[in-house]
């Protein structure tokens, strides 16, 4: 584990009032609750309608728990926010937040704070798809022409971009003619002509996040095929998992396998927010995970199967909140490699 505490982030907590850090009470009576704001990604993507999701439905159920979807506009963002003491939470990658530990890229010269492990919310199958009528039909076929590798400035983009460290000539190639736009504008830019492929994701073996599906509604895709080169790539890389399935998600008929990538979010929870709040926000997406669902489909059924919240928990990384290892330890998920945080 890092030695890092959140001593200057109790400091920058504690020099302004209470109501502007977002803590608006405590449990025990009357209106009181705890404000969480959550850093999330752009809207569109699968960590913005998780949080909308969930947000919604512990407003009807909590009367004391407060979550705030916080719109960042990525990764590496919501983790400063949170430094800054302007966040209690954020929803991303065991990745991202080992690099701010350390100081490496995108986090270079930079000291900061993070929040302590919380629960696993889904699991991503990155992919390529295919413009038809590009002539890519393979992985090998993407080098030079002009791909879009997710949004600049996301985390989960980094961690695509260190895993293909394995072979720097393949991604020199590979990022030739990359397309560097936002995911709102991906759906114009390719019905444009502007991009011919596109790192695509599903959640959870469910559905692809919204600006994916206006993508696709709009241009005829298919699927790309893995060849050995690419394979081997993410077979060696520890920043991620290589994984075939079934194709999901997608309207149109795009083939039948992904062949792709999987990468791991879990929620991290502020050591100061109050364990009784953390454990209410569990137990509440473990009893009303239904209710979630109808905001987002891909939201794991807690309720049925529990495992799903400890799917990315770590040992030998950052401490479980108090009021996550709470939960566990009552119903039977806690692990004893797991570091139990104050």
């Amino acid at each position: 584990m890092s030695e890092r505490t959140t001593s200057r982030r109790r400091y920058l907590k504690g020099a302004v009032s209470i109501g502007a850090i977002g803590v608006a009470g405590c449990f025990g009576g009357g209106s009181d609750h705890v404000n969480m704001r959550i850093g999330s990604s752009t809207e569109g993507s699968t960590v913005f309608q998780t949080s909308q999701a969930i947000q919604r439905v512990l407003r009807d159920q909590s009367d004391a728990v407060r979550w705030d979807t916080q719109t960042t506009g990525g990764d590496p963002a919501s983790i400063r926010i949170y430094d800054e003491g302007d966040l209690e939470a954020y929803g991303l990658t065991n990745y991202t937040v080992k690099n701010a530990m350390n100081s490496r890229d995108p986090f270079d010269g930079e000291d900061l704070d993070v929040a302590h492990q919380g629960f696993s919310y889904f699991v991503r199958d990155d992919h390529f798809v295919a413009l038809d009528g590009t002539g890519i039909e393979t992985t090998d076929d993407l080098l030079g022409r002009d791909v879009y590798l997710l949004q600049p400035g996301w985390g989960t983009r980094q961690q695509f971009m260190d895993a293909m460290n394995e072979d720097s000539e393949l991604k020199e190639q590979l990022t030739e003619n990359v397309v560097n736009i936002d995911t709102g504008d991906v759906a114009g830019a390719a019905e444009e002509g502007r991009i011919e492929a596109i790192l695509s994701y599903g959640a959870n073996e469910v559905n692809l996040p919204t600006w994916m599906a206006e993508t696709e509604a709009r241009v005829d895709l298919h699927t790309v095929e893995m060849t050995d080169q690419f394979r081997q790539v993410f077979e060696q890389s520890d920043l991620v998992t290589y994984y075939e399935k079934d194709a999901y998600g997608y309207e149109q008929d795009v083939g039948d396998t992904f062949q792709g990538w999987n990468l791991l979010f879990q929620y991290y929870f502020d050591p100061d927010l109050s364990a009784d709040a953390v454990y209410d926000v569990l137990q509440i997406v473990h009893d009303h995970y239904e209710s979630v669902r109808e905001g987002q489909p891909a939201f794991f059924p807690y309720g049925e199967n529990p495992e799903h919240f400890v799917t990315a928990i770590e040992s030998d990384f950052l401490p479980v909140h108090s009021g996550a290892a709470d939960f566990y330890e009552e119903n039977d998920l806690w692990d004893d490699s797991w570091e139990r945080g104050d």
